[in-house]
């Protein structure tokens, strides 16, 4: 047995430029406004404002210890049969591109686009919010231009862990085949994703009129500013506000698995060794499988769980089998010269598909949060079609949501096309002298040439819904000479 376990403090990333901020709705709705920059909407606070957390906006966790026990047994004494099992805690450290965001944030990172303004070129600003944003200056007088966008966080956002987990029994059945099953474990926690609290409403089709405005449409993708929660609100301050999601650290992940492999040796130079994983993952997607980024936002901004679905990594189904074997060196020198020392690896390789998400491909809920992620109704219980190239899925089981409304899928839950692939080389070193050698290797990937499906279309807004495209590459051959001296 063995146990341990480790300190490991986190101390957020101090910004000295002084580039990060925190929005806080509460000061919005009361009208606190930053002291630092006295042009900021109401509820961004800054390095220096009282309350403020140093120069991260973040207080420091010193707790973090990370545990770990390992265990191994010997049921029978005798150096063949071996059972283990181990627990480790681990926390993730931020990496500091997150901060990056308080960079490309008013008032030091602001876009400004008018199209056909009603004071031409010679007075864009004339019906722009907020007026004329030049001179550009980064004191406290700085000028904040409309409709911003901004990645607020909490002042305690949990930094994640992650828990991992193993048992394996292992056997030597004899000097040269040694088998294993293994079952390995993991839970990811404090997760960072991103919600949305500044989305825009629904109001309808029908005309309306907004802050004095009159619309013949009143919910267009054109006036989702003006739909915005805050803009609604009447605080003269929305106007500088856009998009404004906060980091949310409570998704989570996990994984099991059954591992079981088989290495064997048959004879003089030929090694084999399969194994075979079957394993679920399935959880909350952090953003893009990376750090939180503003715009990617949950489909319904109340409820977290609906984007619980299966891992883009998780294949229930892996089997691999390499192989290798060695010409022996003849006793006959003409024999020995020509063919010993050849090498002949082969790698077969058979898994399940990935799991897709079917999207709308068009912006159905108008909130301007989650254009990218919506998904559709599935109508039909089997969404599937004969599942050919032309006819992967079928399209009549699916359907688009009404405006304004989310749609009824899930995340990840379409099956892709399996796969296999094999895989050879074939290697020799010549000794040319004392210390030179000449390696010469011929490589072939996908050998049978075999066609290979990707994955199907899954944009149902495109005339290529659920057809496959595209494939693995081909067969492809590979010669390689390499002189070491």
């Amino acid at each position: 047995m063995n146990a341990g376990v480790r300190w490991e403090p986190w101390w957020p990333m101090a910004i000295p430029n002084k580039a990060t901020y925190t929005f806080d709705y509460d000061r919005f709705a009361k009208g606190i406004k930053s002291t630092v920059f006295i042009n900021a909407p109401a509820g961004l606070y800054y390095p220096g404002d009282p309350g403020y957390p140093g120069l991260s906006g973040m207080h420091s966790q010193p707790w973090n210890f990370q545990p770990r026990l390992g265990l191994a047994w010997d049921p029978t004494g005798r150096g063949r049969t071996s059972i283990r099992a181990a627990y480790g805690l681990s926390y993730e450290y931020v990496n500091g591109a997150f901060f990056q965001n308080g960079t490309i944030a008013p008032p030091w990172g602001s876009e400004v686009r008018q199209f056909s303004p009603i004071g031409g070129l010679d007075n864009p600003f004339q019906d722009f919010p907020g007026g004329n944003i030049f001179p550009v200056t980064f004191d406290k007088n700085a000028k904040y231009s409309a409709y911003g966008g901004f990645l607020t966080h909490n002042y305690d956002t949990k930094t994640t862990q992650v828990h991992n987990w193993n048992l394996s029994v292992q056997r030597q059945l004899n000097s040269n085949w040694l088998v294993s099953a293994s079952y390995i474990g993991n839970e990811s926690a404090h997760l960072w994703t991103t919600k949305a609290l500044n989305p825009a409403l629904f109001l309808g089709t029908a005309p309306c009129a907004i802050q004095g405005v009159s619309y013949p449409t009143c919910t267009t993708s054109s006036n989702i500013n003006q739909r915005r929660i805050f803009s609604l609100s009447g605080n003269p301050d929305a106007v500088y506000l856009g998009a404004v999601d906060i980091v949310d650290d409570g998704a989570t992940q996990n994984s099991n698995g059954l591992q079981l492999s088989s290495q064997s040796r048959f004879g003089r130079g030929v090694n084999i060794n399969a194994n075979y994983t079957w394993s679920h993952c399935i959880g909350i997607p952090t953003s893009g499988g990376g750090l939180p980024n503003l715009g990617t936002n949950y489909v319904d901004i109340n409820n977290r769980d609906f984007e619980r679905g299966n891992c883009s990594s998780d294949r229930r189904h892996i089997f691999n089998l390499t192989a290798v074997a060695e010409t022996p060196q003849f006793a006959n020198p003409t024999l020995r010269t020509v063919g010993s020392g050849w090498r002949l690896s082969t790698i077969w390789r058979v898994q399940s598909g990935s799991y897709l998400t079917i999207g709308t491909g068009t912006d159905r809920l108008l909130d301007g949060t989650s254009a990218g992620s919506q998904r559709p109704n599935q109508v039909l219980q089997n969404p599937y079609g004969d599942k050919s190239l032309s006819n992967y899925l079928n399209p009549k089981a699916f359907a688009q949501p009404a405006l304004g409304t989310v749609g009824n899928m899930g995340r990840a839950n379409i099956l892709g096309p399996g796969s296999w692939s094999l895989d050879m080389a074939l290697a020799r070193t010549f000794r040319i002298a004392e210390s030179d050698r000449l390696e010469v290797r011929a490589e072939a990937f996908n050998v049978p040439n075999s066609v290979r499906l990707g994955n199907p279309n899954t944009n149902l807004n495109s005339n290529q819904f659920g057809q496959i495209t595209s494939g693995p590459d081909r067969r492809i051959m590979q010669f390689a000479l390499k002189y070491i001296f």
